[in-house]
């Protein structure tokens, strides 16, 4: 297992977990991250804020579902943002 700074897969993962490379380049980069227990999490929390648009797309919500998704939301957001940093460590 890679150390954060070392992960040479790590912007790779980014681009994966946001949809942004081909299902080939995916896959493989899926296979990584079932190894790396640090690209696990950047993966994880990218994958959740994917979840969070598709729940708010599909969704017939109330005030207080909108008030409840954007409070999960900016958590998410915030775990994400000190996962980079520390990564960038």
């Amino acid at each position: 297992m890679s150390s954060r700074s070392q992960c040479p897969a790590r912007d790779t993962v980014f681009a994966a977990a946001s949809g942004t490379l081909t299902s080939e380049q995916s896959a493989a980069i899926q296979a990584h991250v079932a190894t790396c227990r640090r690209c696990i999490v950047i993966w994880a929390e990218s994958r959740r804020l994917e979840h969070i648009a598709e729940t708010l797309a599909d969704a017939r919500l109330n005030k207080r579902d909108y008030e409840r998704i954007d409070r999960w939301r900016a958590e998410t957001l915030a775990r994400l943002d000190r996962t980079r940093r520390r990564a960038d460590e």
